[in-house]
């Protein structure tokens, strides 16, 4: 994945895909279970892993390609595996990178990390049993509205970290 692509917006290419989302998982235990229901109550949702193949013993070994099958669907339903401040994976920036709408579950502080106006996020939406994305998955507009975001807004960079050990060095040698 290259820094620039994530900072271009999305597009609307996915809007001409497969009407569903993929979702590869080999396991569906709590919450992926009820984000899986709630999604495919909107959209039909095609499974993919361990959990849906029970041929597959490792998905190192799965044969599964995450770009390849995205490139088949409109939207990634990609929950992080557990909600904690800071945690965020390769999920959403994968779903981002092949041109599919990310559909996760994460908390609110991934807005420091990514631009939260580029995927949808489930998580707001547990409160009302996600009855928000049913009017966000059915609006044309709505949808254009992400996929003219970038997902990554600024460059990241190493130096804000270099200048905070510096100063930790330098207070530790004075």
């Amino acid at each position: 994945m290259k820094i620039e692509r994530m900072m271009q917006p999305l597009g609307n290419q996915f809007l001409k895909r497969n009407w569903g989302a993929a979702f590869l998982s080999s396991h569906i235990r709590e919450p992926r279970k009820t984000l899986f229901e709630a999604v495919q109550k909107v959209i039909p949702v095609t499974g993919f892993g361990a959990h849906f193949n029970k041929k597959i013993e490792d998905h190192h070994r799965s044969g599964l390609l995450k770009h390849t099958l995205l490139q088949d669907f409109a939207f990634n339903l990609c929950p992080e595996n557990g909600m904690y401040p800071g945690y965020y994976t390769e999920k959403i920036p994968e779903a981002f990178y092949a041109e599919c709408l990310p559909i996760t579950w994460t908390d609110e502080n991934v807005k420091n990390d990514f631009n939260p106006n580029a995927f949808i996020n489930l998580a707001p939406m547990t409160w009302c049993n996600f009855s928000p994305l049913q009017e966000i998955i059915e609006s044309r507009a709505l949808l254009e509205k992400y996929s003219s975001q970038a997902l990554i807004l600024n460059a990241p960079s190493i130096l804000p970290f270099r200048d905070f050990v510096k100063r930790i060095l330098e207070d530790a040698s004075s």
